[in-house]
């Protein structure tokens, strides 16, 4: 089994390749929600991608891939990667290629089933079912090698500033309750414990890396302290048909999202503050929740925390909406475009929306192969207006924009293999294979 494959049969994998299959197969995620509650949606004419200025000019860097996730550095010309081999370090520019580290003491890299980065790049979290590594991507250095209980339904996440570890360890029995544990990555010591729900339970930090998110299977959301585990505040699910399930933090940390099913199918999207748990504002909306980590988003917030945007799906096409992150108000559409565009993602200087445009249409779907008409769509992000458009050989995903929004990133397929599940179609990465990352620059 080569390294992509074997990631995407790892759990952290297969989650995104659900969750994706789910989009495709819901027809609406917010179209009939919002719609149908009473917020209808002033939308733009459409306009055929075709006519969108295209350019393959743009494309500075095409290099193979066979890694686990990828990160940009500081320096904005280099991408740390991680693989089942270990971690190497790309310079985007001259394409080039330097393996930085390959000894895990102990451990082998082939085993390990999630990374994660701080917000940076320049510390990396490898994880096994024994244990994690840290990691200095700029030197290659392992920073801490830490054994834990044997356990496959872990859950663990990495502060965005590289110094904290927060993890579930099983208790007694395969389910119950679980003890997290919040670790010093500095001085390798442990700063709190207390029992959650599951050791299933979503652990997400803020992105000031003070406050840790736990969302539980059974719908309950908690907010403690990073440093000392002190609980700020816990939302109950109202039933057990009206679970909570966490999206993502405000840039500024000063927010929540969370996406619940609602009453009779229709589904909210909720904002809370973060340190005292009152509600911003609760909207109708379907939105499927996203992995820990993930760089794909159902739901991304502006860079100064004041904006938000989701994706309609609609039969045929799909339409980002913006809407105020302290009301809820929708201010705006973006022009809609031939396809699907999903996954929408801010550059960091606020100017641009960009997102994977999956076309699908004709015997292309059913066949799970999208060709070379797949694009990168871009959007003014003050306006939604339309801009231009890259070519991105089939679907394009994990956008990644680099600090200084001079590069965006993304890992596309470029040869279509065998279709290992049907019902999955041309939205998952089964059947895909020879693999690249490419760099587009952006004017």
């Amino acid at each position: 089994m080569d390294n992509y494959t074997k990631q995407h049969h790892s759990p952290y994998f297969a989650w995104k390749t659900c969750s994706r299959r789910a989009i495709l197969r819901s027809g609406v995620l917010l179209g009939g929600a919002l719609l149908s509650g009473g917020c209808a949606l002033d939308l733009p004419a459409r306009v055929d991608t075709t006519a969108v200025k295209k350019s393959v000019d743009q494309l500075v860097c095409d290099v193979p891939w066979q890694g686990v996730d990828f990160a940009w550095l500081p320096d904005n010309k280099h991408i740390a990667c991680a693989s089942n081999q270990g971690l190497s370090v790309i310079d985007v520019l001259h394409q080039q290629q330097q393996w930085k580290q390959k000894n895990w003491p102990g451990y082998h890299y082939a085993d390990a089933h999630t990374v994660a980065w701080s917000a940076d790049g320049t510390r990396l979290l490898y994880v096994t079912d024994k244990a994690f590594l840290v990691q200095n991507t700029l030197s290659g250095e392992n920073l801490w090698t830490h054994a834990m209980l044997p356990s496959t339904t872990r859950s663990i996440a990495f502060s965005a500033d590289g110094t904290r570890v927060a993890f579930t360890q099983p208790q007694s029995g395969a389910s119950g309750p679980a003890t997290l544990q919040v670790w010093d990555v500095h001085i390798q010591r442990l700063l709190a414990q207390y029992q959650v729900s599951s050791k299933k339970s979503m652990l997400v930090w803020s992105p000031d890396s003070t406050l840790l998110a736990v969302n539980g299977q059974d719908g309950s959301a908690q907010v403690y302290q990073g440093s000392d585990g002190h609980l700020l505040w816990r939302y109950e699910a109202q039933s057990a048909t009206s679970p909570l399930t966490l999206l993502s933090w405000s840039p500024d940390s000063s927010a929540l999202a969370f996406s619940t099913p609602g009453v009779q199918g229709q589904g909210a999207l909720e904002v809370r503050d973060a340190r005292s748990g009152h509600a911003r504002f609760h909207i109708a909306a379907m939105i499927s929740p996203n992995a820990p980590n993930s760089k794909d988003r159902s739901i991304s917030w502006s860079p100064d925390s004041q904006r938000m945007t989701f994706t309609i799906i609609g039969q045929h096409s799909s339409t980002m909406v913006v809407c105020s992150s302290q009301t809820g108000q929708r201010l705006f559409s973006c022009q809609p475009v031939s396809g699907q565009p999903v996954y929408a993602t801010w550059s960091p200087n606020g100017n641009y929306l960009a997102a994977g445009n999956y076309l699908v249409g004709g015997s292309e779907l059913v066949q799970g192969d999208n060709g070379n008409r797949s694009v990168i769509q871009f959007w003014d992000a003050h306006t939604g207006k339309t801009l231009f458009s890259y070519s991105a050989p089939k679907n394009p995903g994990q956008l990644s924009w680099s600090p200084d929004s001079q590069y965006l990133a993304t890992i596309t397929p470029k040869a279509y293999g065998i279709l290992s599940n049907k019902t999955c179609l041309s939205m998952c990465r089964y059947g895909y294979d020879d693999y690249a990352l490419q760099v587009f620059q952006v004017p």
